[in-house]
C-alpha cells in the first residue's frame, strides 16, 4: 500500500547521525521505522508485514559491481525502478516496476493539508556516479536526481510511505479512501 499524500513534514534523506546515502543506513529508513511507526496502534502494526526491501548495496568499486541487498522493514519509500521502470549503469533495478505509475498522475503527491499544491518526494535509489545524489520525484511528476546536501546543510523533501499487508487483509473503501479492517 502507498500513502496518497506526503507526510506533513519534509525530512532530510541523511543526517549527521544517519549519514549513509545507501537506504539501510539513511535517516528516512530510520525515521519511518521508528518515529513514524510509533504513531500507530499495536493492533494496526500487527497488520503491517515486515517486508524484504531491495536497495542498492554499498559494496563495490564501480557502479556495475554494486549488488542489490535487502533489508526487512515495515515502512519504506519506493525506488526509482518501482515508479519508472528504468535502470542503467548508474541506477540499479530495485524491486519490481509498479503498474500503478503507468498513469503519471499517480506520481503527484501533496501535503495532507493542501491537496492543490504538489511537492517533491524522496526515492530510495542512490546514483552510483555520485553518492551524494539520490533519486526523487519532482512536483511535476519528473523522476530525476537531487543532491542530499547543499551549502546550508541537508535538503528536505517529502516522504510518501509504503507498506505491505497480507494479501487476504480486509480492505474497505469509504469516500475514496481505503481502510484496513
Amino acid at each position: 500500500m502507498l500513502r496518497k499524500n506526503l507526510l506533513q513534514e519534509d525530512i532530510p534523506y541523511c543526517t549527521d547521525e544517519y549519514p549513509n546515502v545507501y537506504y539501510d543506513g539513511c535517516y528516512v529508513n530510520h525515521y519511518l521505522n521508528s518515529e513514524f511507526a510509533n504513531r500507530f496502534t499495536p493492533e494496526f502494526l500487527k497488520l503491517v508485514e515486515e517486508t524484504d526491501v531491495p536497495f542498492t548495496g554499498s559494496e563495490g568499486l564501480t557502479a556495475k559491481d554494486h549488488k542489490i541487498d535487502t533489508l526487512k522493514a515495515r515502512f519504506f519509500i519506493l525506488s526509482k525502478y518501482e515508479v519508472e521502470g528504468t535502470s542503467s549503469t548508474i541506477f540499479k533495478a530495485e524491486g519490481e516496476e509498479l503498474d500503478y505509475f503507468d498513469d503519471r498522475n499517480n506520481l503527484l503527491a501533496a501535503k495532507d493539508s493542501d491537496e492543490s499544491r504538489y511537492a517533491s518526494w524522496w526515492l530510495r535509489t542512490v546514483c552510483l556516479m555520485d553518492e551524494s545524489v539520490i533519486s526523487a520525484v519532482a512536483d511535476d511528476t519528473a523522476v530525476g536526481i537531487v543532491g542530499i546536501y547543499g551549502p546550508m546543510g541537508a535538503y528536505l523533501k517529502g516522504v510518501r510511505p509504503a507498506f505491505c499487508v497480507a494479501a487476504d487483509s480486509a480492505v474497505e473503501k469509504n469516500n475514496g479512501m481505503y481502510y484496513l479492517k
